[in-house]
């Protein structure tokens, strides 16, 4: 929620401010004061403030005590706003408008219950355990006020990540299509696509496999989307108007994304090895939030679409429908079932939307605490945890300071580690509306591309991914990605048992950059011709094995070590347009338009 104009000013590190544009350093013990609605509006993009003069400091002066007037009145453009060139739909402007209305009231109502929560005793005694002051960019010792305020920065800059295969399938996006494209299509678009090609039994095929009816609920019954006045041909068990009847009633639907507040360097790569990284500057008003995966919510609480779209299937097509996660098989009825009779999740944290009126589910980057502790406490897992624990999980990915983030994996909870495997699926969505491609970075909604080394480098997929990045002017920044059983296997296997999500753990393509991070100091040319020989010896064929790909990530990040960066934090840089931050100089890695200035 915006922050009032009274709201309370957080005391926090050191910085250093040079006019190279570094970021906030890590906290040395020296302290300033800033009002967080000031930075809130400013990442946002909700204020203009005056260009002038650069006001760089050296290094010998940056742990000093700093008044708030050197991070909101220093004459540099540390408020960034973007033209938003696409235009939304009539559908889609009633729908952002009426999902904005509903999620200001819902969360206002819930802010109470946050800052009750963040207060908690057993909550405190948990955060502190997994943020140590030394590791850590936040005190988990600051009031709930301030604490929730922090909370609310890093959700604005987390990265909203549309992740895809690589497989040029009939019906969603891939590589090649992506080549000729203008904009990214919806789900139905390319279901709608594959039946005008005569290929419409696959579609509906998958169509059964993957969900859709599902998806539908969702998008009526959580964010307001008109009906569909199709019908779909030749099922007559499929509910009727479950079908888009024109393409522009499929091209009305949302982009599916992930929110990455975990910072999960490849983004969420179990819904593919490519991830488009939406910019939040162009679309911070185009963007709707949930705290959970709503194909598992309608599939697991909504008991009429699970008699639908579970009850009807046959084994084969049961155990497909979303990898076996929305629907299980039950051996005693020989039925389809709802897979939360299996997973069983927390449905009580919903209530379900009636005729009259839709729940409260989905939030926007101005309005989302009505989503934190529904999230936490939604996901029970196999093996049940507490909110507190979940909550914790997550806040010790948002928080821990490079490099102690580095071989932090998951963000549930494992004992002494926050982080079982399958807590990647314990993520926010973020469904985009109205996205756009454009020809580069600045006139389109991308930001920038994230591709899984382990999975695309040095192959011909990954020669593809260079060529679309380089004609849409979009960097490419290389992730590791999931380790461990069914992963690429680029990171240590398991941590106490289980497969390791690491953070910050990418580097720059100097092949792609967009023009991305122009102010480093590491040669182009020479870069390009280091990764380039490694890109050959890892080319499909009986040399590219595993333990060739592990030595070849390794090698790579430590002789192009200026193009190693992390994710954004919530203090991070003033334009959410840059693309991270570099791990050995804590310098802004931006495009050259972009303003890359401190907090």
């Amino acid at each position: 929620a915006p922050f009032a104009a009274n709201a309370t000013a957080l005391t926090w590190g050191s910085v250093c401010c040079g006019a190279s544009g570094r970021r906030l350093g890590r906290r040395t013990g020296s302290v300033f004061s800033m009002r967080l609605n000031t930075v809130w509006a400013a990442l946002l993009g909700a204020v203009t403030s005056s260009a002038g003069g650069s006001t760089a400091q050296s290094p010998s002066t940056a742990t000093a005590t700093l008044p708030a007037a050197s991070f909101v009145n220093t004459g540099e453009p540390n408020t960034v706003t973007r033209p938003v060139t696409a235009q939304l739909s009539p559908v889609q402007a009633r729908v952002m408008a009426g999902v904005a209305t509903r999620a200001a009231a819902a969360s206002e109502s819930a802010t109470g219950s946050v800052l009750a929560a963040l207060d908690d005793p057993a909550f405190r005694t948990l955060l502190k355990r997994a943020l140590p002051a030394a590791y850590s960019t936040v005190d988990p010792s600051l009031p709930a006020v301030e604490l929730l305020e922090r909370f609310r920065l890093e959700v604005a800059a987390a990265e909203a990540v549309h992740a895809f295969q690589t497989t040029p399938f009939t019906t969603q996006m891939s590589i090649q299509w992506g080549l000729n494209a203008t904009a990214p299509w919806s789900l139905w678009q390319f279901q709608l696509a594959a039946a005008a090609r005569g290929d419409g039994a696959a579609a509906t095929a998958v169509a059964d496999a993957e969900g859709f009816g599902a998806m539908n609920a969702a998008e009526e019954g959580l964010f307001g989307y008109p009906t569909f006045t199709g019908v779909r041909q030749g099922d007559p068990e499929w509910p009727a108007r479950v079908w888009p009847g024109t393409m522009e009633e499929a091209a009305d639907r949302p982009i599916y994304s992930t929110l990455n507040l975990r910072k999960i360097d490849g983004g969420n790569d179990i819904f593919g090895p490519v991830g488009l990284v939406w910019r939040q500057t162009t679309m911070r008003d185009r963007l709707i939030l949930t705290p959970v995966d709503t194909g598992c919510f309608e599939y697991w609480c909504n008991s009429t679409w699970a008699d639908i779209g579970c009850h009807r299937l046959t084994p084969d097509s049961c155990a497909r429908a979303w990898s076996g996660k929305q629907c299980a098989w039950d051996a005693s009825t020989a039925t389809c079932v709802s897979a939360n009779q299996v997973n069983a999740a927390n449905c009580s944290q919903w209530p379900r939307p009636t005729t009259a009126t839709l729940a409260p589910f989905a939030g926007t980057l101005a309005h989302f605490d009505h989503l934190v502790l529904p999230s936490a406490m939604w996901w029970n897992g196999s093996v049940p945890t507490t909110w507190q624990q979940n909550l914790v999980g997550l806040f010790s990915r948002m928080f821990l300071a490079w490099p102690h983030s580095v071989n932090q994996s998951g963000s549930g909870w494992s004992g002494s580690v926050f982080t079982p495997s399958n807590s990647i699926e314990n993520f926010w969505e973020a469904e985009a509306v109205g996205a756009r491609f454009g020809t580069s970075h600045t006139d389109g909604d991308v930001k920038m591309v994230l591709g899984i080394f382990g999975v695309l480098f040095g192959t011909p997929e990954g020669a593809l991914l260079r060529t679309w990045c380089g004609q849409r002017g979009w960097a490419l920044v290389w992730a590791l990605g999931e380790a461990g059983a069914g992963g690429n296997g680029t990171a240590p296997n398991r941590t106490n048992g289980v497969a390791v999500y690491p953070m910050s753990q990418r580097f720059l393509d100097p092949v792609a950059t967009g023009g991305a991070g122009h102010n480093l100091s590491l040669p182009l040319q020479k870069a390009q011709t280091v990764a380039n020989a490694t890109w050959r010896s890892l080319q499909p064929g009986p040399a590219r094995t595993m333990d060739a790909v592990v030595a070849a990530w390794v090698g790579l990040r430590g002789k192009l070590q200026a193009l190693q960066i992390e994710p954004l934090y919530g203090l991070s840089c003033t334009d959410l347009d840059c693309i991270g931050v570099a791990a050995v100089s804590r310098d802004c890695v931006c495009y050259p338009a972009a303003q890359a200035h401190p907090l």
